[in-house]
């Protein structure tokens, strides 16, 4: 399935997937806000960068091992991970990669590491963020621009993260 192929289809409200597919595109069901059923075929190899990103899609229900293109070390790289959608967030390995769809109270779960570069950014739904304990790294611009965020707490030590850079506005840093 190609870059963009299904972006901004805003009916498409389930999809089918079949065994014949191994890679989901860039950004492939961007913004189809009305998702709400996906079924992925157990031979799925490749989804690409934010294939999922604001798509509607809650939970997945399954884990996938994928190969994903990740910044790591400030380069895009191709790794291998363990993938699913899990309330509202697309995660990989221990690394939260973007939402899918969020409520106004995000929990990002216990044992997630990372938050990459631009995860949750210009979402307005998100008023109240809850970071875990285990959290270690906040990418560049993470929750930039998201106008209604008001509170992010934080489980751990603030001091123990690395905050990227404009990982969200000053007004809550």
């Amino acid at each position: 399935i190609g870059n963009h192929i299904c972006d901004f289809c805003y009916s498409l409200s389930s999809i089918n997937i079949p065994s014949t597919v191994k890679k989901i595109g860039s950004e492939a069901f961007h913004d189809c806000t009305s998702l709400k059923e996906i079924t992925l075929p157990k031979g799925i190899e490749r989804i690409q960068e934010k294939a999922f990103k604001n798509s509607g899609i809650k939970d997945l229900g399954v884990t996938y091992r994928v190969t994903t293109n990740i910044i790591v070390d400030n380069t895009y790289k191709n790794v291998t991970d363990d993938f699913t959608i899990k309330d509202g967030l697309a995660i990989f390995g221990n690394k939260v990669l973007y939402d899918t769809t969020c409520d106004s109270n995000l929990n990002i779960p216990e044992g997630i590491t990372e938050i990459a570069t631009a995860a949750i950014n210009h979402n307005d739904t998100v008023k109240r963020v809850s970071l875990p304990k285990s959290l270690k790294e906040i990418g560049d611009f993470a929750f930039f621009g998201c106008e209604n965020l008001s509170k992010i707490d934080f489980a751990g030590n603030k001091k123990n993260v690395k905050l990227g850079n404009h990982w969200c506005d000053e007004r809550l840093q």
